[in-house]
């Protein structure tokens, strides 16, 4: 410890902790949701000896005060319907949503008009949607790329299997070209990534932090 006071916590500095606890639970690889909250903050052996510092004022939702008292009772739990439902309100549910009898690429396309109305290049760069999976987000691109005037141009990554010892083959293990070029590993681009001039895309790794090309830089492309 810098202070030399080992018995106390973080050496007796004042240390500041920033986030939402009621936001969405870490993402941790190879861990089920069941067990998630055991790596939360709260669940740390000294988070009893930590003095909570509340936020009241939502500064985002200023302008749409139903959307901020919805979001505090989804924080807090009362907006709960049961263990895995939660009340939504009327306006933000789209026609058909959880209706087995409506597809559900006609409920992305609908969502995907609604936000972006149009589809030119003012109005993708302003409008965005969040999912929780990757997959979600490659069959939005998809509608989203359908309506977006102009030519269409598929990119493709070259894919090769390498072991550990530093080897492309090995006897033990075979996996064909093509269900190689299926796996779709977080933090790498698709194998097959489909662009039109003025599609939206963004850096996955950091490549100048001097130059503000860093991961999640959003880029505008110009010409394919």
């Amino acid at each position: 410890m810098l202070t030399g006071k080992e018995d106390v916590l973080c050496g007796g500095k004042v240390v500041l902790f920033g986030g939402d606890l009621g936001q969405v639970l870490p993402v941790i690889d190879g861990v089920p949701p069941t067990s998630v909250d055991h790596y939360s903050l709260p669940a740390w052996d000294h988070w009893q000896s930590l003095q909570p510092l509340s936020l009241t004022y939502n500064m985002r939702a200023a302008n749409d005060p139903d959307f901020s008292n919805w979001l505090s009772i989804v924080r807090d739990g009362t907006a709960n319907l049961g263990n895995r439902d939660i009340y939504l309100p009327r306006d933000v549910v789209l026609d058909g949503a959880g209706s087995a009898a409506v597809p559900e690429e006609n409920l992305m396309r609908s969502m995907v008009q609604e936000i972006f109305v149009n589809f030119d290049e003012d109005h993708i760069k302003s409008g965005i949607i969040l999912t929780p999976t990757n997959d979600v987000v490659r069959k939005i691109n998809r509608v989203v790329l359908s309506k977006m005037p102009g030519i269409e141009k598929s990119y493709f990554s070259k894919t090769t299997l390498v072991f550990e010892d530093g080897n492309e083959e090995s006897e033990g293990f075979q996996m064909a070209q093509e269900e190689l070029d299926l796996v779709s590993p977080t933090r790498l681009p698709p194998h097959r990534l489909d662009l039109k001039k003025g599609s939206l895309v963004m850096l996955l790794q950091n490549f100048s932090k001097r130059q503000a090309l860093c991961n999640g830089t959003r880029f505008v492309v110009r010409s394919i």
